[in-house]
């Protein structure tokens, strides 16, 4: 049993670690998905993405500038939403799927 003195406007309660009697209804216990630390971690798959445009266009994978078309990068696999800027500043968006390890070569029309 665990006793502290209440704070200001707290209530007093008691913690036992002592087993829960048969029969009894069993406590709900909440746990926290367990994080593994950054060196534990298993490197995501990477992949190629070739693109181009028509105009050309500045590419972006979230915040992550790759280039202006025609534009080659090393990229996470799996499914990643592009986004297009045009010359006049127009914006464009657009979802390609780049394999574990391979190569994603496309091309968009943006006229």
């Amino acid at each position: 049993m665990c006793r502290m003195p209440p704070a200001d406007g707290a209530h007093q309660g008691r913690l036992s670690a002592q087993p829960a009697e048969e029969g009894a209804a069993p406590e709900r216990e909440t746990e926290r998905a367990e994080r593994r630390p950054a060196s534990d971690r298993r490197p995501r798959a990477r992949g190629t993405l070739a693109i181009n445009t028509r105009p050309w266009s500045k590419v972006y994978i979230g915040r992550r500038s790759i280039g202006t078309t025609p534009v080659e990068a090393d990229v996470s696999a799996g499914r990643l939403r592009l986004e297009l800027v045009d010359p006049e500043g127009r914006v464009f968006f657009r979802t390609v799927t780049v394999p574990a390890g391979g190569r994603e070569q496309t091309s968009f029309d943006l006229r």
